[in-house]
């Protein structure tokens, strides 16, 4: 029986068709062969080498990408535990304040006093009573008062500043000041012109008398204001103290240092804390005979005390925005609540009846927060880290991000 003959691939017998139309049927199938040997040679090479690398390039690829991701986590986990150190931070500086003000409330001790033992950042601290009204550390800014200055305009008056100011005979000029007291009608104005007589005296070189006449400006007219605005007990005092000083430094020195330590421990007025040119000339007489450690500790407690005085007249007014005008909300005794007011973060609590209002720097606790950061970004520099103000964008590859809430609201790590 004869072999039965195979029948082309249907797609061997379209090749050989469609290549017998240009190079005839025997060449086409001549090409064909070759085409296929090409063919079998290309996907003998596709299989044994173009398949496995690319399986090995995938393996790679997804090798990468899985070391990626792992790079990706820690550094993540290294950003979380970072942000929550600082976080930690934050809390401490904040909790120490809170702290040492609870310690001072609970002992009886003021804490509207010494602020640089309660926070470096403290600018001034307001306590004040169930009402609203100012209690401490500081009087309210007194109302502008109108003098009387015709008295200045008098001729006893002209007739004594004249004879003072000519540099003539100062017992003279001493009768025209009792002349000018004498026909002075208020109190004020007596007085005044009985400490200008008291001085004249003190220039003709009678230290008894002008003593004397120090001691009773102190005993009838203290409470009165010199037209410079000065307390004419504190004038006199400074001026006894000097002529005390002169005749027995012991006597002297104790007078200016009493004289110092009342005017450091008085609730200055604000706006008006003329006590800080009194103490400080005080202080300068007393520069040889005082003992340095008490010179020291009452220069360090006058320029708080000034500085705190700047502080209160600048930001009194924040007190309102406080308060809600007397419209507070009562916490619990210690709690703290922290509000934002320009430049100023004000930490206020009760205790028992009274509110407390403590204006802390911004920028001071930011530069310490920003302390914080540098000192952690040295151990760690594949992170960079920030501290972000409520105005601040969002930064890109954002990894971690803690908010600064309670203390600093809107502002994050």
């Amino acid at each position: 029986m004869a072999d039965r003959p195979q029948r082309s691939p249907l797609l061997r017998r379209l090749a050989v068709r469609l290549l017998a139309r240009r190079r005839g049927e025997v060449r086409a199938l001549s090409d064909l062969l070759q085409l296929r040997g090409l063919l079998q040679f290309v996907g003998i090479f596709a299989f044994t080498i173009i398949a496995p690398g690319l399986i090995l390039a995938y393996f790679g690829w997804t090798s990468i990408r899985g070391e990626e991701l792992s790079v990706r986590a820690e550094l993540q986990s290294r950003a979380d535990s970072v942000t929550e150190s600082l976080f930690d931070q934050t809390e401490g500086l904040f909790g120490a304040f809170e702290r040492r003000v609870r310690g001072r409330l609970e002992s009886g001790r003021s804490p509207v006093e010494s602020l640089p033992e309660l926070s470096p950042a403290l600018k001034v601290a307001f306590r004040l009573d169930a009402s609203g009204a100012l209690a401490a550390p500081f009087l309210p800014p007194a109302p502008e008062a109108v003098q009387d200055q015709s008295f200045f305009l008098s001729s006893p008056w002209r007739d004594a500043q004249l004879a003072e100011q000519s540099g003539g005979d100062a017992r003279r000029a001493a009768a025209l000041y009792a002349r000018a007291a004498a026909s002075a009608r208020g109190l004020a104005h007596r007085g005044q012109a009985e400490y200008a007589r008291a001085r004249a005296l003190m220039k003709a070189g009678d230290t008894e008398a002008a003593k004397v006449l120090f001691a009773d400006v102190v005993a009838n007219y203290g409470a009165a204001r010199h037209a410079m605005g000065f307390r004419l007990r504190d004038l006199a005092l400074l001026k006894r103290g000097e002529i005390l000083l002169s005749q027995d430094p012991v006597v002297g020195a104790a007078a200016l240092e009493d004289l110092v330590d009342d005017l450091l421990s008085r609730r200055w007025t604000i706006g008006d804390s003329l006590e800080y040119i009194v103490a400080s000339r005080a202080l300068e007489r007393l520069e040889e005979v005082s003992a340095k450690d008490w010179l020291a500790s009452s220069r360090g407690r006058l320029e708080g005390k000034s500085s705190q005085a700047f502080w209160a007249e600048l930001l009194v007014g924040d007190l309102d925005v406080l308060t809600a005008g007397g419209a507070r909300l009562k916490v619990s005794p210690g709690e703290f609540s922290y509000q934002r007011v320009g430049e100023t973060l004000w930490a206020s609590t009760w205790w028992g009846e009274d509110f407390y209002a403590f204006a802390l720097s911004l920028e001071a606790l930011t530069d310490r927060l920003g302390g914080f950061v540098r000192q952690t970004a040295a151990t760690d520099t594949s992170l960079e880290i920030q501290v972000l103000s409520p105005e601040a964008p969002s930064p890109p590859d954002l990894l971690s991000r803690r908010g600064l809430a309670p203390w600093l609201a809107g502002w994050s790590l």
